[in-house]
């Protein structure tokens, strides 16, 4: 009916304006150029065909009125710019339509299951105070990265009504924001490639078994620090169009896509601690910051003492364990469960599924 309504007021026109040609006192070309504009202005957003036929019309109905060219010359132009009109938006449709099913199969749904290692069975530990309101504060910022526009895109692509609005007969392509291969991206304005360590880690696995407890560092940019990491390592705006494991669309992995900041401290290295996916906790080793896409293709080494020892304190519901050495840090951190990580890792919130392990040195 839209498209039937489309030539009916294209045909339309084109008479209106070929009678208006031949009238002997014809309607100002000023206030016909204005007229025209407003009309393809309110247009534009139902009737694009029609829209860009009045905006290839207009300029030479005026320049044609300026040469005293015939007014059959004039028919002739109008039929083929109402031809041509439909014919580019019918490939634009087209265009748009074999890219909606391209980028329907890179984000088809699949299943995570296989990513996901069985969660382990763990009594339910009294977290901290800390450790709560980190939980709390982790689970609001996820809330508000995993609900936005990518995801939007995401259900719109896998929406066969949205397939049907483009392709409609009214060429719904020019009337509603589509998804594209940059509205998906989870990272739009980055090239989403592996940040390198600050600084290499060390070859050497030292026991740092005899460090003392800071007595005047500060422990809440520390904190905010870990909270910086976990909520950029979780990748909330990757998670995609959720519907449960076995039905994800557009799922990107957990990563580090910056380094992140700590008043008075940088960061020199941040290692991964892996809890779920061995029989015995291990560290992953690599010259980039962690990526669990790649967890299988780095080597992993034992806890040291210090690491052993700050990962105890971790299950008994702590948040950070820190110890202070010359003018450095060293530092692990929780990677707890929230509720948003439930749907996919099982088990309670606060649970732990990693740490990390860093190494800080003070800012001079």
């Amino acid at each position: 009916m839209l498209a039937l309504t489309s030539v009916i007021l294209s045909l339309g026109f084109v008479g209106l304006m070929y009678w208006t040609y031949k009238a002997e006192k014809p309607p100002s070309p000023l206030a016909l150029l204005f007229v025209a504009g407003f009309v393809a202005f309110l247009a534009v957003c139902f009737l694009p065909a029609l829209s860009l036929q009045i905006v290839l019309v207009i300029p030479a109905f005026v320049f044609w009125k300026i040469c005293q060219w015939p007014a059959k010359s004039l028919l002739a132009y109008m039929v083929l710019a109402m031809v041509g009109s439909y014919g580019i938006l019918a490939f634009l449709v087209w265009e748009e339509i074999n890219e909606h099913h391209r980028l329907r199969q890179e984000y088809a749904f699949e299943s995570i299951e296989k990513r996901l290692p069985a969660p382990k069975a763990s009594a339910q530990t009294k977290l901290s105070k800390e450790t709560n309101e980190q939980l709390m504060q982790f689970e609001n910022t996820v809330a508000e990265q995993s609900s936005n526009f990518r995801n939007v895109m995401l259900s719109r692509l896998h929406d066969k009504s949205v397939l049907d609005f483009i392709a409609s007969p009214g060429f719904g392509v020019g009337r509603r924001i589509q998804p594209s291969k940059w509205s998906l991206k989870v990272d739009r304005f980055g090239d989403e490639n592996p940040i390198p360590q600050p600084v290499l880690p060390p070859s050497t696995l030292y026991p740092e078994a005899n460090l003392p407890e800071p007595t005047s560092v500060k422990p809440d940019p520390l904190r905010a620090m870990h909270m910086e990491s976990v909520v950029n390592f979780a990748n909330a705006g990757g998670y995609g169009l959720f519907f449960s494991p076995q039905k994800v669309a557009g799922f990107q992995s957990h990563r580090f896509n910056m380094v992140p900041q700590a008043t008075e401290w940088k960061v020199q290295t941040i290692e991964l601690v892996g809890l779920l996916m061995h029989d015995d906790p291990v560290v992953y080793v690599s010259n980039e910051l962690p990526r669990m896409e790649k967890k299988g293709k780095v080597p992993t080494r034992a806890l040291n003492i210090f690491e052993a020892t700050g990962l105890k304190q971790l299950q008994e519901g702590d948040d950070l364990y820190v110890r202070e050495g010359e003018g450095a840090i060293r530092m692990v951190g929780a990677v707890r469960s929230v509720e948003q990580c439930l749907k996919c890792h099982g088990g309670q919130r606060g649970d732990l599924l990693g740490a990390f392990s860093y190494r800080l040195q003070r800012v001079q």
